[in-house]
C-alpha cells in the first residue's frame, strides 16, 4: 500500500475510534472489542503513513482519553464508580502530561489500570454472573490484577519500546525512520 493509502486508513481508524465508544451503553463488550481492535494496529498504520512518533503519541493519547470518558460515563451507575473515577483522574493526569511534554515514560507512573479493571469487572459481573462488592476481596483481586497487567504493558510499550505489531505480527516499526520525513505537523 502507498503512503497515501496508509494516510487514508489512519483517518478511517481515527473516525472509527471517535464513533465506536458510543455503543458502550447498549453493547459494552462489542465497544471494548472494537476499541482494542482499532487501538492495536493504529501505531503501525500511523508509522506507515509517515507520522513521527510524537504526532502519533498525541493522537493516540487523545483517542484513548475519549474512550476512557465513555468508560467513566458507563460506570457512573456501577458500585465501582469511585474506583473508576479515581483511576480515570490519575490516568488523565499522565495522559495530558505525556501528550504535552511528549515524555511517554510518565505513563509508567500513571498506568492504564482503569480500562483493565473495567474489563475484568464486566467479565466478572456480566459474563460470569458474579456479584462484586466495592470492598470485597474479589474486587481487590480484580484491581490488583489490573495493576499488574497495566504496569507491565506500560513498561513494555513506553520503556522497552516493544510494540504489538512487531512482537505479534513480526512487522517492523522503527519510529526513527520517520523523523527525517517532511511532515506538516498537523495532527491528522
Amino acid at each position: 500500500m502507498t503512503r497515501g493509502g496508509w494516510k487514508i486508513l489512519i483517518w478511517i481508524v481515527a473516525i472509527a475510534r471517535a464513533l465506536f465508544p458510543f455503543i458502550i451503553f447498549k453493547f459494552p463488550f462489542l465497544a471494548i472489542f472494537l476499541n482494542l481492535f482499532l487501538d492495536a494496529p493504529d501505531g503501525f498504520i500511523s508509522y506507515k503513513s509517515g507520522w513521527k512518533w510524537k504526532r502519533y503519541h498525541v493522537y493516540d493519547k487523545i483517542a484513548d482519553w475519549w474512550w476512557y470518558l465513555f468508560i467513566v460515563f458507563y460506570s457512573s451507575s456501577l458500585p465501582i464508580f469511585p474506583i473508576i473515577l479515581t483511576l480515570f483522574v490519575i490516568r488523565s493526569i499522565g495522559q495530558f502530561y505525556s501528550a504535552y511534554t511528549k515524555n511517554e515514560k510518565m505513563l509508567l507512573y500513571t498506568p492504564n489500570i482503569m480500562e483493565y479493571y473495567f474489563v475484568f469487572y464486566l467479565i466478572s459481573t456480566k459474563l460470569a454472573g458474579l456479584t462484586v462488592e466495592m470492598l470485597s476481596p474479589f474486587n481487590l483481586i480484580l484491581l490488583l490484577v489490573a495493576v499488574i497487567v497495566s504496569i507491565s504493558q506500560e513498561y513494555r510499550i513506553h520503556v522497552k519500546k516493544s510494540y504489538f505489531a512487531n512482537s505479534v505480527f513480526g512487522l517492523s516499526i522503527n519510529w526513527e525512520d520517520n523523523e527525517s520525513t517532511d511532515e506538516t505537523g498537523i495532527l491528522l
